[in-house]
């Protein structure tokens, strides 16, 4: 009788010790749009949100002065306003919460323009257009980027979207009808 108690008073004691290992950590995510090399309209309120655990309070930092405060609601998501400057940059803004921090980088300040349509604004630098090799070989626009939203009713391929900074490598994927706006 006593071996069993101890063998079922070891289980219940490794139980115990495991259970007293574990604890919550607050995750912050941001919202797709916001990523490496993204573009915010100048001289302006712009919203910045995303999802978290609960409660977690968040700090948001940007390297050209602005700051801002906010709390993950109950519903586990959370949003907040950050003043941006006249245009320039690049700049970082760093998201940080007790247990995690998110830097993004080389962030521009300047004009976003939304394109949208159907087949024309599809239509790719890399499909036939006048000039195609040219426009490629001299696409160098550090300071020009694109996000394109993808197709995806399903709402998934959204997360492996990311902006784009204009070279020749990434132009050839850019829509062409957005991409020539710039020339103008």
């Amino acid at each position: 009788m006593i071996p069993y108690l101890l063998k079922k008073l070891s289980f219940i004691w490794l139980v115990l010790l495991y259970a007293g290992c574990q604890y919550e950590t607050s995750s912050v995510t941001i919202a797709p749009i916001f990523s490496d090399h993204m573009v915010l309209q100048q001289q302006m309120e712009v919203p910045i949100w995303g999802n978290g655990t609960p409660g977690t309070r968040l700090a948001i930092e940007a390297s050209w002065g602005a700051s801002a405060r906010v709390e993950v609601n109950a519903e586990g998501a959370w949003k907040t306003l950050l003043q941006t400057p006249a245009y320039g940059g690049p700049y970082e803004v760093n998201i940080r919460s007790e247990q995690h921090q998110i830097v993004l980088q080389d962030i521009m300040i300047g004009e976003v323009w939304l394109t949208s349509g159907q087949s024309n604004m599809e239509w790719k630098i890399q499909d036939p257009i006048d000039n195609q090799a040219d426009e490629i070989a001299t696409a160098n626009y550090p300071n020009v980027r694109m996000f394109s939203v993808p197709r995806n009713l399903g709402g998934s391929a959204i997360h492996s979207a990311s902006w784009k900074v204009t070279t020749p490598e990434n132009v050839k994927q850019f829509s062409a009808v957005a991409y020539f706006l710039q020339e103008n």
